[in-house]
């Protein structure tokens, strides 16, 4: 901006303000709405996502990442993995996790739908919707 500034005068330049078009262009698709949609407890609903794979590994060999968060608590739970297939296990041991320690359940799972978190023998022994079964 200081060089931007100097060779064009008619340029001004607010030290004290945030440019709001560097975070715009780095955007993919618009924001979402906020959420009218509010849990009143935890594990009433967890967000899902997984990252990766990426370039290096770990000194272990995990190459992706999950992340589980708790909507009400807010609490994330980063685990790392060595392939997608382990997302199942990880988010069973999770949900059980939840149901020994804190004697709740969860009821809602929210992901990206990608097909890595199509559990449906879970799902419907858990009593779930299946992804699928919403089509």
């Amino acid at each position: 901006m200081n060089i931007l500034c100097q060779t064009y005068p008619f340029i001004s330049r607010h030290v004290d303000e945030i440019c709001d078009v560097c975070h715009l262009a780095k955007q993919r698709r618009l924001s979402y709405l906020p959420s009218l949609n509010k849990t009143s407890k935890i594990f009433e609903l967890i967000h899902l996502d997984i990252w990766g794979p990426y370039s290096k590994q770990s000194v272990h060999g995990h190459k992706y990442f999950l992340t589980i968060l708790n909507d009400f608590s807010r609490y994330t739970w980063t685990l790392l993995l060595k392939s997608k297939a382990e997302v199942q296990s990880k988010v069973e041991h999770l949900i059980n996790f939840a149901e020994t320690q804190f004697e709740i359940k969860v009821k809602s799972i929210r992901s990206d739908n990608g097909p890595k978190f199509f559990f449906e023998i879970f799902y419907g022994f858990k009593g779930y919707f299946a992804p699928n079964q919403l089509r």
